[in-house]
């Protein structure tokens, strides 16, 4: 479940506006560039975070345990990472934690901007949810049509696959890897602080050996 609920005290990273013009998201996105704060855009309601030390270091875990099975099974793979999508027409925008091309990897290569008028979307978003959002971002993602979203809580990793008007439903396996079952990779971001991350990728790579093709 996306954090939504109010906290009795607002954390300082986060900062919401509940009128604001698609003029003034785009004002936003063109202005704050690469940096780390997440502009989330919702049919006039617009909320900028700055994700904690927590939320980087768990993405980061995941993306290498993502990129390093694509590595093994070569698996085509353009990586996005936190790309800023919107649509004007949908109204909508937001920046992935991280988002990878899979399927469509082909269609993107090389391309330095992505038109969703043209081009797909992601084939495969990653969103860790540990702190408060005011703006639910799966239905953004379900109305940007992406195939495939895992979510991390903290506690668990779950795959997320598009259902009927316009939700997501928990999944086992996803698209892009249907050999992988996504919540197994929980156990190896576990395995930090014990070990260091090479040992853990390196205990990764071992287990991804042993999945049937």
């Amino acid at each position: 479940m996306t954090r939504t609920d109010p906290p009795s005290i607002h954390p300082p990273n986060h900062f919401l506006i509940q009128e604001a013009s698609w003029r003034l998201y785009q004002s936003f996105i063109r202005e704050i560039g690469d940096s780390n704060v997440r502009v989330t855009y919702s049919q006039g309601r617009m909320e900028l975070r700055s994700p904690p030390p927590q939320h980087e270091r768990d993405k980061k875990l995941i993306a290498q345990l993502l990129e390093l099975m694509t590595f093994e099974r070569n698996i085509a793979r353009g990586s996005l990472g936190s790309t800023t999508y919107s649509d004007e027409v949908l109204d909508r925008g937001l920046k992935p934690d991280e988002c990878y091309y899979i399927a469509n990897e082909a269609r993107v290569r090389g391309k330095d901007r992505i038109d969703f008028s043209i081009d797909p979307p992601p084939d495969l978003a990653i969103e860790i949810d540990i702190s408060y959002r005011a703006i639910d971002r799966e239905p953004i993602y379900a109305a940007m049509k992406v195939p495939e979203v895992w979510r991390y809580d903290g506690e668990k990793l779950e795959c997320l696959m598009p259902q009927s008007e316009g939700r997501y439903a928990l999944s086992t396996h996803g698209r892009s890897f249907p050999f992988l079952p996504v919540g197994e990779l929980k156990r190896f971001i576990d395995m930090i602080p014990g070990v260091d991350e090479n040992t853990m990728l390196r205990a990764f790579r071992e287990w991804i050996r042993t999945l049937p093709a």
